[in-house]
């Protein structure tokens, strides 16, 4: 078990309800299943009901066939009126093999330098409805 990663990973899903962490490598993504909101963004919520831990999730992630180039990256979620949004706080690269799994460390692409204070911005609706993404500013022409 690399318990830096555990550690990692345990820290940012703890910070907040809305952090998550997605889990993919380069032929697929760890998934909740069909129909699930964020279905591929797990909350400490998620983990625990799917895994039981983040540890259990850890050690059951290479019988799932992720080994080599598993990519981590840690998320902030944003939802509204059962439309979401995500900002990538930090990634992570790391194998899950054996010999790997020895507290090797960890790489880490600079998103980990950000600062991880976010505030979702509140941007007048201009009546267009709850669309995520809306610009800030219409012109009127008239």
């Amino acid at each position: 078990m690399n318990n830096s990663l555990s550690k990692i990973l345990s820290d940012h899903l703890q910070a907040e309800n809305n952090n998550a962490v997605r889990v993919q490598n380069e032929s697929s993504r760890l998934s909740k299943g069909a129909g699930a909101i964020n279905k591929f963004a797990f909350t400490l919520q998620d983990v625990i009901h799917k895994f039981g831990s983040v540890d259990n999730l850890l050690d059951e992630l290479p019988g799932k066939g992720f080994t080599s180039g598993v990519k981590f990256t840690l998320v902030k979620i944003y939802s509204k009126n059962n439309k979401s949004t995500s900002h990538t706080l930090q990634e992570i690269t790391k194998d899950l093999t054996e010999k790997a799994m020895k507290d090797t460390p960890i790489t880490s692409s600079p998103q980990q330098h950000q600062q991880q204070n976010f505030t979702q911005p509140n941007y007048p609706n201009f009546g267009l409805g709850n669309v995520l993404g809306a610009p800030e500013l219409i012109n009127n022409r008239g």
